[in-house]
């Protein structure tokens, strides 16, 4: 630090605040690590260009700045207090003057080799003005800082109206060297203290920033992906709402076939009734034929018989004499037989008319049985083979909702 009211700052690592009235540096900022502020000005100069002792009405105060380099008759004392070890062993007069100017250009040989140290340090692209004052990264400049080291100490020497920096060296302006030595020795090492922050802050920032882009990446791919589940998790839900409607018509459809089954076997169970009546009605009529025709051949003998009469009758319609007289009685005796012949033959006639109706019956509802049990069998052929079709397209829509249901637990468990 360089404190101009002499008032300590301890604000993160690296702070360097200039207080006092003067020009004011801008004011640079690495985050998490430290700050450099400008608060009231910069420390006030002596002469025009010069380093000058820190003013402002206090004492110059330090954070122990460790030195590693030795410099004849130049304290390094860490405290920094402005004052170095006095040559109290040194002769005076011409010697001591010689002395005393060896001793200047000595602290000018160090002032230089500061210089060129800071100099070769600002690789990182810091910048620092003729005034020691630190100013925003560079963006493209390779040229050095230029810390105007020798200058200030010829003008400090013309300042005091020397010419010549060999001669009429005071104590004094070898104690305003030393301590414009060690401000300088504390400058440098903040500046490279910054130096070595800001690079490590555009590593961090650059580590930084391409976190960021992978990570936007890394978002976009996940967009992607969400883009890409969402579109198939509405794919599945209209493949599970079309799989529901076809579901349910396939159960309108069992139902409705249910209900047909039901039906036709009610239907079937009046035919197998009405064939039963049938059957019935059949044997019926077949004992009756059976009756019928053992009545016929009971009276079959009287066919002969009146087939007989029938050619006696023409045989004796042209005979003449006595035995055509005698066999009329016979005849007439033989009138009631004649009658119930007649009755016979009537009822043989009958049984027969009846006989053939009642086949073309028994044959027209045989056939009529038929024709129904043939309408039967092919109603259950086709209400088993729409029975197992709808009982495969079960099966198929079974499948399709496992599958759907196994992608659905997939995609959850995604």
């Amino acid at each position: 630090k360089e404190a101009g009211g002499g008032a300590s700052n301890p604000e993160g690592v690296g702070a360097v605040v200039a207080e006092g009235g003067g020009r004011v540096p801008p004011k640079v900022k690495a985050e998490g690590v430290g700050e450099v502020k400008a608060e009231g000005g910069a420390a006030s100069e002596k002469g025009n260009e010069g380093m000058g002792t820190a003013g402002g009405g206090g004492g110059q105060e330090t954070e122990g700045v460790r030195t590693t380099r030795a410099v004849p008759g130049v304290s390094s004392d860490p405290q920094g207090n402005g004052g170095g070890a006095p040559p109290t062993d040194r002769p005076k007069g011409d010697s001591g003057a010689q002395t005393q100017a060896e001793d200047m250009a000595a602290i000018v040989k160090r002032l230089e080799k500061l210089e060129a140290e800071v100099g070769s340090k600002t690789e990182a692209g810091m910048v620092v003005d003729d005034r020691d004052q630190l100013a925003l990264p560079a963006t493209g400049d390779s040229s050095l800082p230029a810390l105007s080291i020798k200058r200030r100490v010829r003008t400090s020497a013309k300042q005091e109206g020397m010419m010549n920096p060999g001669e009429n060296i005071t104590d004094k302006m070898i104690s305003e060297g030393r301590e414009q030595l060690k401000s300088l020795e504390r400058s440098g090492s903040s500046t490279l203290e910054l130096i070595r922050i800001a690079k490590a802050d555009r590593e961090a920032e650059d580590k930084l920033n391409d976190t960021r882009r992978r990570v936007g990446l890394r978002l976009e791919r996940c967009s992607e992906r969400e883009e890409r589940l969402r579109a198939r998790q509405e794919h599945l839900q209209r493949a599970k709402q079309s799989n529901e409607e076809f579901f349910n018509s396939i159960d309108a459809k069992v139902e409705k076939a249910e209900r047909k089954r039901l039906t036709e076997e009610a239907e079937c169970r009046e035919l197998d009734e009405e064939i039963h009546e049938l059957q019935k009605r059949g044997a019926e009529l077949m004992e009756m034929k059976r009756v019928q025709e053992a009545e016929v051949q009971r009276c079959l003998p009287y066919r002969a018989y009146l087939e007989a009469v029938v050619e006696y009758q023409i045989s004796g319609s042209s005979a003449r004499g006595t035995v055509g007289r005698m066999r009329r009685p016979s005849i007439d005796r033989g009138g009631d037989n004649g009658s119930a012949i007649r009755e016979l033959l009537r009822r043989y006639e009958l049984l027969l008319e009846n006989y053939e109706e009642l086949s073309r019956a028994a044959e027209g509802k045989a056939s009529m049985v038929e024709a129904k049990q043939e309408g039967l069998r092919k109603l259950q052929q086709e209400a088993r083979d729409e029975e197992m079709a709808l009982a495969s397209e079960l099966h198929a829509a079974q499948l399709t909702l496992d599958k759907c249901k196994v992608e659905r637990g997939e995609l959850e468990e995604m």
